[in-house]
C-alpha cells in the first residue's frame, strides 16, 4: 500500500521537481523526487557544449602516465601475428579482407605515406559503429541486455575516428580522394551492415584481418620514417593530447602509440569471432581459449627494404 503511495506521489510531482538517477550497471534509471533542478534541456545542451575540449579527450590508458619513444616500442603487441583460417567462415573474411586491402581503392594513394593511412581510416571507422548500431537494436528487438558489446563496439569506432583527425592534421586529400572515400565508405557501409546481420562472426573476423594489416601497414611507415624517406616532423596537437605525449613528440611516435591501437582492434575482434562461432557471447563470462603457434614465416619487403618476421597461431577449440 505504502509503494502506491509513493508512486502516486510521485507521479503528481512537477517534471522541474524530478532528476534522473542511476539505479544499475545496465543503465536503468527512474524519476525520484529530490531537490529541484533546472529541466531546460536546451539551455543544458548549449551549457554541455560549451565545455567541451576543442580536441578528443584523453585516451584512458594514458591518463596516469606519458610514455617516451622507447617505452612505446617496448610494448609487445604481436606485429607479426597472424589468425590462421581454419573453417570456411575464417576464408571468407580472409578473402573479404584480402580485397579490401588489394583492391583497386587502396591502390591509388600509395605513392604517398599519409595519404594511405587516412584512406584506411575513414574504412576502420566504419565496423564498431554499424556493430554497435546492430547489437543495440538487436537488444532493443529482442527486449535483453547486451552483455557488454555495444559499449566495446563504440568506443572501437570513436577510437578509429579520432585516429582520422589525427592525420588529418598531416595531410589534406584531394577533392577526387575525397569523393572516393565517400562511395567507398558507403558501399562498405552497407556491405559490413548486411554481414553483420547475417554473419556476425565473419564480420568481425574481416575487421580482425584488417586490423593486421594495419598493424603492417604502420610498422612500414615507421621504418619508412627510420630510413628517410617520410619527414619525421613535429606531432599535432590532437595526437599529444590523445595520447598524452610529450610536448617534443614526432610523427614516428604517433605511427607507434596508433599501431598499438591497431593491435588492440586485431586481437579483440579476433577474440569477437571466436566468442560467436563457440557460443560464449555474454562478456561478463570468462572464455580464455589458449593459442597455439603453427608455424613462422619471414616475409621480404623489397618496396621498403625491410622483412618482417609473420607468425601464424591458432586457437584450441
Amino acid at each position: 500500500m505504502n509503494g502506491q503511495q509513493n508512486m502516486l506521489r510521485l507521479l503528481r510531482t512537477p517534471v522541474s521537481k524530478c532528476r534522473f538517477v542511476q539505479c544499475s550497471r545496465m543503465q536503468t534509471r527512474w524519476f525520484t523526487k529530490e531537490s529541484p533542478v533546472d529541466f531546460d534541456p536546451v539551455k543544458n545542451l548549449q551549457l554541455s557544449t560549451a565545455s567541451l575540449p576543442p580536441s578528443p579527450p584523453l585516451k584512458q590508458k594514458f591518463i596516469s602516465q606519458r610514455m617516451s619513444t622507447k617505452e612505446l616500442e617496448q610494448v609487445e603487441i604481436g606485429i607479426g601475428n597472424h589468425r590462421r583460417p581454419e573453417r570456411l567462415s575464417d576464408w571468407i573474411a580472409f578473402w573479404m579482407a584480402s580485397g579490401l586491402i588489394h583492391g583497386p581503392f587502396l591502390w591509388g594513394f600509395r605513392s604517398r605515406y599519409i595519404h594511405p593511412a587516412v584512406t584506411f581510416e575513414t574504412i576502420s571507422g566504419v565496423p564498431g559503429m554499424v556493430g554497435g548500431m546492430a547489437r543495440h537494436l538487436r537488444s532493443l528487438r529482442k527486449m535483453r541486455h547486451d552483455y557488454g558489446w555495444i559499449h566495446h563496439l563504440l568506443d572501437e569506432a570513436e577510437n578509429e575516428r579520432t585516429h582520422l583527425m589525427i592525420w588529418m592534421r598531416e595531410t589534406s586529400p584531394s577533392y577526387l580522394e575525397r569523393l572516393s572515400v565517400t562511395f567507398a565508405q558507403a558501399a562498405y557501409f552497407l556491405a559490413y551492415g548486411l554481414c553483420y546481420e547475417l554473419l556476425p562472426g565473419v564480420a568481425h573476423r574481416t575487421t580482425a584481418y584488417l586490423g593486421e594489416e594495419a598493424v603492417w601497414r604502420y610498422t612500414l611507415l615507421i621504418n619508412d620514417i627510420d630510413h628517410g624517406k617520410c619527414e619525421n616532423r613535429k606531432a599535432g596537437d590532437i595526437a599529444r593530447e590523445y595520447y598524452n605525449l610529450p610536448e617534443d613528440a614526432t610523427l614516428r611516435d604517433v605511427a607507434v602509440a596508433v599501431r598499438m591501437d591497431k593491435a588492440s582492434h586485431r586481437d579483440v575482434n579476433h577474440h569477437f569471432a571466436d566468442r560467436i562461432h563457440a557460443g560464449r557471447e555474454n562478456l561478463h563470462e570468462n572464455y580464455s581459449p589458449r593459442k597455439h603457434c603453427v608455424g613462422r614465416k619471414v616475409i621480404p619487403i623489397e618496396a621498403h627494404g625491410m622483412s618482417l618476421e609473420r607468425t601464424d597461431f591458432v586457437m584450441e577449440r
